[in-house]
């Protein structure tokens, strides 16, 4: 993003940020540019409405963000807040709609949105966001434990320990193509439990019949002549996995759906398989070649773990939605106060590294006490901080600093080692909303 007049007050070009409805003003410039971003690799720190904002941002940034994390008001009736947090749920609704629309504009079509919150607005946020980004770009509900049941009110009749995360595609379509960043992996010394056969020899494929089913189309169904699967011998388990690791499988029976109804269609002994184009999943719309043995479903050990450089086994930890980030030590994070509504580094972290790339833009525009933007430039990612309370220049703007001169060794700094560097630009945002 290139903004050519610098220095406090002054405005910016045109073709940044400005529209009839909103202006960004630079205010100050914070360390310097990172290089691996190139000489406008500027991270942007934005006071004013969001609403605003995201106004100003559209022309330059419409379609261009890969992720998106909000942590809107949860519209709790806390007079000692941060934000007015004292909305009727209508009201609440309709505070959020226009945002989520201009977020959605700002989009890659193959971005994702994460939006926290907790069980009072979960449900009218829901049937909002079905509305905004489609009910078909729905992704998933995490669950996330935020604390201990000793440290709730103890008047509670069900223990409330949990907040949400809503997470929806621009377009899923475009999002499973694209996919997630894998998910942390651990190292498996022998064998994973199941995965103990490798087939040695596919033989020739013979077609046997076709299928018709609904939706899908046709299903041809293959016979392998002459096949040969061997199990793994026990002890060898690393041996094995370098010298048989694009074959190696568990078989199950089908669950469920179209295969488990078609399975009786299936030959009943040996190996076979299946093309088709699904409907859905990963493969929807292309062919996809699933294989049985003995009508069960074999399952690919490639398919939830590599090999690394030395030969050994490493197992993809399943991406699941439900998320455990207690809350405990959190009011130290970043060397700032903000109680009750700062959320953890290490759960952006998550997000950051789920759904974007170094180097990639990442957008929060209830930036609070700035944990996104803090972690996201630990993460080597540019961001934008939207936030309009006081609490940005008496909190978030601190913090930042000390992320960019190194001083910030709380958080995600050790595990990164981060020793600071980079910089962002203090913007102010006039216009509609201001």
């Amino acid at each position: 993003m290139r903004i050519n007049d610098r220095g406090p007050g002054r405005q910016t070009s045109p073709g940044v940020g400005r529209t009839d409805a909103a202006t960004l003003i630079e205010r100050e410039v914070v360390g310097s540019p990172d290089p691996a971003h190139g000489p406008d690799g500027m991270n942007l720190l934005i006071k004013g409405d969001n609403l605003a904002a995201l106004t100003a941002l559209r022309p330059e940034f419409e379609k261009k963000i890969p992720l998106i994390y909000i942590d809107p008001p949860f519209n709790i009736k806390n007079p000692a807040g941060h934000y007015p947090d004292r909305l009727l749920p209508q009201e609440w609704i309709e505070m959020m709609r226009p945002r989520l629309e201009r977020l959605r504009s700002l989009l890659k079509p193959d971005g994702v949105i994460f939006v926290h919150i907790d069980q009072r607005m979960v449900a009218e946020l829901k049937l909002l966001m079905n509305q905004v980004f489609g009910a078909d770009n729905f992704v998933s509900m995490i669950t996330i434990k935020v604390k201990d049941a000793a440290g709730v009110g103890q008047q509670s009749l069900i223990f409330d320990v949990c907040e949400f995360i809503l997470v929806y595609a621009a377009r899923l379509s475009d999002l499973r193509r694209r996919g997630f960043n894998p998910a942390r992996e651990q190292t498996v010394a022998g064998g994973i439990r199941g995965y103990d056969k490798a087939i040695a020899d596919f033989g020739t494929a013979r077609l046997v019949r076709t299928i018709s089913r609904p939706r899908v189309g046709e299903v041809r169904v293959f016979a392998c002549d002459g096949y040969r699967v061997e199990r793994l011998a026990r002890g060898k388990a690393q041996a094995e996995h370098r010298q048989n690791f694009e074959a190696i499988f568990a078989d199950y029976n089908p669950s469920g759906g179209m295969i488990r109804a078609i399975r009786d269609e299936l030959p009943a002994r040996g190996l076979c398989f299946i093309e088709y184009a699904p409907s859905k999943g990963k493969d929807a719309g292309r062919l996809a070649r699933v294989y049985f043995l003995n009508r069960r479903i074999l399952a690919w050990l490639k398919d939830i773990a590599r090999l690394d450089e030395k030969g050994r086994l490493l197992k993809k930890a399943p991406l699941v939605n439900l998320w455990e980030f207690p809350n405990a030590g959190l009011h130290a994070e970043g060397g700032v106060e903000f109680r009750l509504s700062k959320k953890p580094e290490a759960l952006l972290k998550k997000i950051i590294e789920l759904g974007s790339n170094p180097g990639d833009w990442v957008l929060d525009c209830f930036l609070g006490s700035g944990t996104t933007a803090a972690a996201a430039h630990k993460l080597g990612r540019r961001w934008i901080g939207i936030e309009s309370g006081d609490h940005l220049e008496r909190v978030a703007l601190p913090r930042l600093r000390r992320v960019v001169s190194g001083e910030d060794r709380t958080g995600i700094s050790r595990e990164l080692n981060w020793t600071g560097g980079g910089g962002f630009k203090r913007l102010h945002v006039t216009g509609a909303g201001d």
